[in-house]
């Protein structure tokens, strides 16, 4: 993943390990980018799914903030160390949830979501 701006323009070059179809688009009210995985042969992106879920700033040092949609509201998480170690615990309650890691050593997590269907999001804490 690369990024690129100009002040007034930016421009991102993504290249997945695999042939899934992927799309990228702005969010302007997140400041972000989103990459969300093409789930449907049909070439229609599956609302559906958490996959469009945007955690952001990543790497962060105190605060993550978790954009939901809205089937996944209400919805539990868990963090996760690299040995699958459950750190933190928490609610989507929210479209915009921010997540305290502050106390989390250095390193990388886990961003677990989902109680039958687990959708799992790596998250680096610098």
């Amino acid at each position: 993943l690369g990024f690129a701006s100009n002040g007034s323009t930016a421009s991102i070059a993504f290249n997945p390990s695999t042939s899934e179809p992927y799309v990228a688009y702005a969010d302007g009210a997140a400041n972000a980018f989103v990459i969300q995985k093409i789930t449907s042969t049909t070439g229609i992106i599956n609302n559906n799914s958490v996959s469009t879920l945007l955690i952001y700033p990543n790497p962060a040092s105190d605060l993550i903030t978790v954009k939901a949609i809205s089937n996944t509201l209400g919805l539990t998480f868990i963090i996760a160390d690299h040995a699958g170690r459950q750190v933190l615990t928490g609610k989507l309650n929210n479209e915009m949830t921010s997540v305290d890691i502050s106390k989390l050593a250095k390193g990388v997590y886990l961003f677990q979501i989902g109680e039958l269907n687990k959708h799992t999001f790596k998250i680096v804490k610098n």
